[in-house]
């Protein structure tokens, strides 16, 4: 098996899996969780230190997602990209 192949696999069953919790549950974002399963597949099974017999040694890498939606409204720049790097309109910028 490719390993497309094998990521497309284990997404489709984390996703699987999201759904039925989101429904169990009677809340979450099962669309949020199904957008992510690809990503958090390659980064969980083929890029981080991580051990599934062993999840909680301290030397594994951690995946945290966060919702920052207030942070990031707080954070809005007060100037537009092209004034913090000095072009002005008639410039292109």
């Amino acid at each position: 098996m490719s390993f497309e192949s094998a990521v497309n696999r284990k997404a489709i069953d984390i996703g699987k899996l999201s759904i039925e919790m989101t429904t169990a549950a009677g809340s979450g974002h099962p669309s949020t969780a199904l957008s992510l399963a690809h990503i958090v597949t390659v980064l969980m099974y083929h890029q981080m230190r991580w051990d599934p017999k062993d999840p909680w040694n301290k030397a594994s890498d951690r995946l945290v997602l966060s919702k920052v939606t207030r942070l990031r409204s707080s954070m809005r720049p007060t100037r537009t990209w092209a004034e913090l790097i000095g072009k002005t309109k008639s410039e292109g910028g």
